[in-house]
């Protein structure tokens, strides 16, 4: 029993990761003169493994409706 007790488990399961980016609302506008070009950026311990496409001139309310899986 005490063996049992030191001995370390692993019980994390390894799995597909699925993030779905629906929509933004960002506070500020930082473009003067023309709208935004906004896009997400998903990292995991600081390494990128998502990217939105751009929304070109979509300003503060951009919407994307994509799925990312790994």
């Amino acid at each position: 029993v005490e063996e049992h007790k030191r001995k370390k488990v692993d019980t994390a399961k390894k799995g597909d990761l699925s993030i779905k980016i629906i929509l933004g609302e960002l506070t500020n506008d930082v473009d003067m003169f023309t709208e935004m070009d906004p896009f997400v950026i998903v990292k995991k311990d600081g390494v990128e493994v998502f990217k939105s496409k751009t929304e070109h001139e979509k300003g503060c309310f951009p919407v994307w409706n994509q799925l990312f899986t790994s």
